[in-house]
């Protein structure tokens, strides 16, 4: 299993679960860097606003920050699968509970957002550019839309094959991994429009959309080819 994320210079970090690293590529391919410290199978990743990465641990549930390239374990979290930052705050989706769950970066103010949500197999979390957060239930084939400033999400999407770890890009087009369905679909920002964009995988899990730094390098393009990744076995 691998899930994928980009920084704002267009480098990918790329989790590796099997091996127990991440590992981190230039926008030309290029590995800069691996980060292993601590880690067991790693899933879910985050990218804050100073850079600090954040990475979920699938084999005790911990949710660890590495900055400077040490690590250190900031909260605990069961089953946590999905991992995404906004405006000083993580939010992680768990695959067994049906939970969403929010936490600042060093693990104070443990809150749970969303209770008991769907099938309870969720996995990606994502932010648009509005503030508001979509959580895919993989098992229930569906995608939730929890509005700023909203108690309770609505459906988005829904009767999708196995939706995984999500992306949207800034115009609020939505790229999803279907596990079972063995594409990338591209969703409308108003959930309705829906495309396959890539098909023929091998159950895919995760995209990024990379903002290379070159000019015009930026969509379909140059984006995703690289960051579709398929796996098998533990999901």
């Amino acid at each position: 299993m691998c899930v994928l994320v980009s920084d704002g210079s267009g480098d990918v970090y790329v989790s590796d679960y099997s091996n127990g690293r991440v590992l981190e590529f230039s926008p030309a391919g290029a590995q800069i860097a691996s980060f292993t410290a601590g880690l067991g199978n790693p899933a879910g990743l985050a990218l804050d606003a100073a850079g600090n990465l954040y990475v979920v641990d699938r084999s005790d549930g911990n949710i660890l920050k590495y900055s400077g390239g040490s690590g250190s374990v900031i909260a605990a979290i069961p089953d946590a699968r999905g991992l995404a930052y906004r405006a000083g705050l993580l939010y992680t989706a768990s695959s067994t509970s049906g939970d969403v769950t929010s936490f600042g970066p060093d693990g104070s103010d443990v809150t749970t957002v969303v209770e008991s949500l769907g099938s309870r197999d969720l996995r990606g979390v994502a932010f648009d550019s509005a503030g508001d957060l979509f959580i895919s239930d993989s098992g229930g084939g569906t995608i939730y839309e929890l509005a700023a400033g909203a108690q309770v999400p609505s459906v988005f999407a829904s009767g999708l094959d196995g939706p995984e770890y999500l992306a949207i890009d800034s115009d609020g087009t939505f790229y999803v991994p279907e596990y079972f369905g063995g594409d990338v679909r591209e969703i409308g920002p108003t959930g309705l429009d829906s495309t396959v964009l890539i098909p023929g995988l091998d159950h895919p899990s995760s995209v990024a959309i990379v903002d290379t730094p070159e000019p015009g390098n930026w969509g379909i393009g140059a984006l995703v080819l690289l960051s579709v990744v398929a796996r098998r076995g533990s999901r």
